[in-house]
């Protein structure tokens, strides 16, 4: 007789997802001492313009004599209010509608679906550079603009999960017991579906940190007095031959970041998988 039974496969954590939560941890920390810190990224040091590192500045200075390991700091605590708040946004706006969506179905489902598809039409980058053009550049226009351009995913996420448990025999009895529509989604499937959200969740801070960097890059993100990753770059471009550590610091630091979100993300949904194995007997 061959039997199947459920087994979680369980990750072993390697030394790169190791690096990776030791190297957000870090940014973590970077970002909540230049919160709690008085630091003024902008003062400048006239007599070290565009210098490497040293036992002065660390990192070295920019093109202004800005140091840039105090600009990276202000920097972390810009880019991870973009990064953190859009992804808090995109998880209330999507994970709220994916799981109206899939459990009243019928027109609250088609509604929701065209409303999403409408969004995933419109490219990010443009629809940021709206707002910006409307409101103007700061901290609060990007994550507006990126949580409502990052909720569809959530969403098409939430949902897929709440089709899942919807059927499933506790949900169905808390229907037959009369319990109310909003406490069955909110007591039953949110926290079911919740660990796969957060998985995710990194995943896609991955994509707005990127996305936070080019939009500073290009003008459109945070304003250039308040530092962030992407306009450091964006500013090192014109001494990038002659002090390449301008630019390559702040680089270094994004794709780093990036990549730990990935892989965290990465580490966090394979932790999740369930495979099915056949024993034979």
């Amino acid at each position: 007789m061959k039997i199947s039974p459920t087994v979680r496969r369980r990750r072993r954590m390697g030394p790169l997802v190791a690096f990776s939560i030791v190297w957000l941890a870090l940014v973590a920390l970077a970002a909540l001492t230049a919160l709690v810190v008085p630091m003024n990224g902008n003062s400048s040091d006239t007599s070290a313009i565009a210098k490497g590192p040293s036992m002065a500045h660390l990192l070295g200075t920019d093109q202004l004599g800005r140091d840039i390991l105090t600009r990276l700091m202000q920097g972390a605590a810009n880019t991870a209010t973009v990064v953190v708040g859009a992804a808090v946004l995109a998880i209330l706006i999507g994970v709220t509608a994916g799981i109206v969506s899939g459990y009243k179905r019928g027109v609250p489902e088609r509604t929701l679906s065209i409303l999403s598809d409408a969004v995933l039409a419109f490219p990010t980058l443009v629809l940021v550079m709206v707002l910006v053009a409307l409101y103007g550049a700061s901290a609060a226009v990007l994550v507006v603009g990126l949580g409502i351009a990052m909720s569809p995913t959530f969403l098409r996420l939430a949902r897929a999960g709440t089709l899942t448990f919807r059927s499933r025999e506790f949900v169905t009895a808390s229907i037959v017991l009369g319990v109310p529509p909003g406490r069955v989604m909110r007591r039953d499937i949110l926290p079911n579906i919740f660990p796969a959200v957060l998985a995710y969740s990194f995943v896609v801070m991955g994509i707005l940190a990127i996305a936070e960097g080019s939009l500073s890059y290009l003008g459109f993100g945070i304003p250039s007095a308040e530092p962030s990753w992407g306009n450091m770059i964006a500013s090192g471009r014109t001494v990038m031959v002659a002090a390449p550590h301008v630019v390559l610091i702040p680089s270094l630091v994004l794709f780093l970041t990036v990549m730990s979100l990935n892989l965290v993300g990465e580490y966090l949904q394979q932790r999740r998988s369930v495979v099915r194995v056949t024993v034979g007997g």
